[in-house]
């Protein structure tokens, strides 16, 4: 019956439908439900006993790993917490010497303008009480002439 050979190489995609018999079909079929009976005895369950046990053991396994993990991911947080508030410490006694340092600068600086600020004014002054008394004896001169 299926003595015949097809046209159509297996790799040949630009087929007509029509080039395909009868043979090729239960061909088809019979490698098909060959691979589904093999795939079927593969997946096949155990019996409800061993199944259970299984599944507890792989429960068993996922709960003793996911409780190792989480240790581990405590023990790493814990570590970056400590390290984390030990730069910030680090950082923060730095900025607060840096800006108490600053801030000293700063009153030096402002105490120094000061007293240049008031010399300045007391020269002023001064050359304003000198002048004004030059000018005085100045116009007085002029006066009595």
């Amino acid at each position: 019956m299926c003595d015949e050979q097809s046209n159509v190489p297996i790799y040949d995609m630009n087929y007509d439908k029509d080039d395909f018999s009868a043979c090729d079909f239960l061909y088809g079929l019979v490698v098909g439900a060959a691979v589904g009976a093999l795939t079927a005895l593969a997946l096949a369950p155990k019996p409800g006993e061993e199944l259970r046990h299984d599944l507890f053991t792989v429960g068993a396994d996922w709960k003793d790993r996911s409780g190792e993990t989480l240790a581990g991911a405590r023990e790493q947080l814990s570590e970056t917490i400590d390290t984390v508030r030990e730069k910030t410490s680090e950082a923060l006694d730095h900025t607060r010497s840096a800006v108490t340092e600053s801030v000293s600068r700063a009153r030096e600086a402002i105490e120094d303008a000061r007293k240049r600020l008031d010399e300045a004014v007391a020269a002023g002054k001064a050359a304003f009480t000198s002048t004004k008394e030059e000018l005085t004896a100045q116009v007085e001169s002029v006066l009595e002439e």
